[in-house]
């Protein structure tokens, strides 16, 4: 895995990180949802993030009670991108979401459920291996929506109040139609 010096822009994420983004995916995500459609499988997708660092005493590491963004490296997000790409099934797509700084994964012939287990998996896997909490919320068609933008919303509606940003809308968020 390599890191750039130079704090990533939106545009060369997938590149750090070695993780397509959101949109990159797309045309992959279209054919994945048309294929879940025709034979009726479920898509289930997980949203999911690092959980600021906090102390052993319950204090946010810089010693404020507002959670930020930036108390988390390059390196760590890079770690957990690594980890989700080496837990998730073949058939699995990882994706980056850089404006919330998180990732979402498309899980085909996955519902809710086994969406909600998948997370607690993520889970309990990186907070062994690195230490680190994370956050996160689950969305599946059909149940959820019908597009892979309505999935993808309710995965990150749910994400956000795990988070505790009920109601935030994700910066710059744009998706495209399919």
């Amino acid at each position: 895995m390599r890191f750039s010096p130079v704090p990533p822009s939106r545009n060369d994420y997938g590149d750090t990180f070695h993780v397509p983004t959101y949109r990159a995916a797309q045309p992959q995500l279209v054919v994945e949802l048309r294929r879940a459609r025709r034979y009726e499988y479920p898509l289930g997708v997980v949203m999911l993030s690092l959980a600021a660092p906090v102390r052993a005493s319950g204090a946010k590491v810089n010693g404020s009670a507002s959670s930020s963004h930036a108390e988390i490296t390059p390196a760590l997000y890079g770690l957990l991108g690594a980890f989700l790409r080496n837990t998730l099934r073949e058939t699995d797509i990882l994706t980056g979401v850089p404006e919330a700084l998180a990732f979402a994964t498309f899980l085909p012939s996955v519902d809710r459920r086994g969406a909600e287990l998948a997370l607690d998996r993520f889970r309990d896997g990186f907070l062994g291996c690195a230490g680190f909490d994370l956050r996160g919320g689950v969305a599946a068609f059909p149940g959820d929506g019908l597009t892979i933008e309505n999935i993808l919303e309710c995965a990150c509606d749910a994400w956000r109040r795990a988070c505790g940003l009920d109601g935030a809308p994700l910066p710059e968020a744009r998706y495209s139609h399919g």
